[in-house]
């Protein structure tokens, strides 16, 4: 989760759309079986994301990133702001 990037941002929009279809969302299926609620998935996934900022805050890898993916996919609003402090390459 952490070495590759679940969905590149930089392919062209039928690519990013087969990656939400056969990458992300057998993930959030997954996730909603084990966790149950999108609620307690968007705080699990808060709660990773926040320790994957502390524990690569120097060099950043694709786990914040995919983390980012997986929440836009619960349609998650994520403030500007806080998207900046993430210290993030966003054309994975």
């Amino acid at each position: 989760m952490n070495r590759y990037a679940l969905l590149k941002a930089t392919a062209q929009d039928y690519v990013k759309e087969s990656q939400i279809r056969m990458i992300l969302a057998p993930i959030l299926s997954n996730l909603h079986l084990h966790f149950q609620s999108p609620a307690k998935i968007e705080q699990q996934l808060q709660e990773i994301l926040t320790t994957l900022q502390a524990d690569y805050a120097v060099s950043p890898r694709y786990g914040s990133l995919n983390i980012i993916n997986l929440l836009r996919q619960l349609q998650v609003a994520f403030a500007s702001d806080y998207v900046d402090t993430l210290n993030l390459t966003l054309n994975a």
